[in-house]
């Protein structure tokens, strides 16, 4: 299990872990870990959700990042601060979830608008409304990371030996070879970096189960 789908079964988190997963980063991340421009990002980010929470809360304690909250609420507080191409799709979807789980409540709309504004309450309409198609969408998107898994898992099993196992592909072995080819064929490498391909993969080992 890798740290996004433990963050995922947490009933209770931190806007600090909340903004460490919409970076793409394990929630447990020590700050001192980050670079300079990094740790400024993941401050920004955690600050405003936790100020919305606060505020949605009617918390009369002084704001804290490290404050453990009903993670529904910090969820939907996040969504305003997705980062596109760098935020988890599973960290999204889980989102959307927790959002489609208030507009069930009564008052949903004022909720949802103290959480997180009107793009928040937007984000709830279209899920009320028309969620089916989005989950229709976010299905397509979880086959496409299952079908990634699998043909690595595939490669692994029936390749090289150096690939590893099915159930322990070598990643880093499988990319090497993988650039090597592009490379030889005229393949722009672009979008397939060795950071975003680690990522990835990393990701749709996630939805090799579902």
């Amino acid at each position: 299990m890798n740290s996004f789908e433990m963050f995922i079964r947490l009933n209770y988190i931190t806007a600090r872990e909340m903004a460490f997963v919409l970076m793409g980063l394990d929630y447990e991340t020590l700050q001192s870990s980050l670079m300079v421009e990094q740790s400024a990002v993941h401050q920004r980010i955690s600050r405003a959700i936790s100020r919305n929470v606060n505020y949605y809360e009617k918390s009369e304690r002084k704001q804290n990042v490290s404050k453990v909250t009903n993670a529904e609420h910090v969820l939907a507080a996040a969504y305003p601060f997705i980062i596109e191409e760098v935020t988890p799709h599973l960290i999204i979807k889980h989102i959307d979830k927790a959002i489609m789980k208030i507009t069930r409540e009564s008052g949903w709309k004022d909720k949802l608008e103290m959480l997180g504004g009107e793009s928040l309450l937007n984000r709830g309409k279209t899920l009320h409304t028309g969620g089916r198609g989005d989950y229709k969408k976010n299905d397509e998107v979880k086959g496409n990371y299952k079908m990634i898994a699998v043909l690595i898992r595939m490669l692994a099993e029936t390749g090289k030996a150096k690939y590893g196992s099915f159930s322990k592909p070598l990643v880093s072995e499988i990319y090497s070879d993988l650039a090597e080819l592009c490379s030889r064929h005229g393949v722009d490498l672009k979008g397939l970096a060795e950071s975003t391909f680690y990522k990835k993969v990393k990701e749709a080992n996630s939805f090799i189960n579902e």
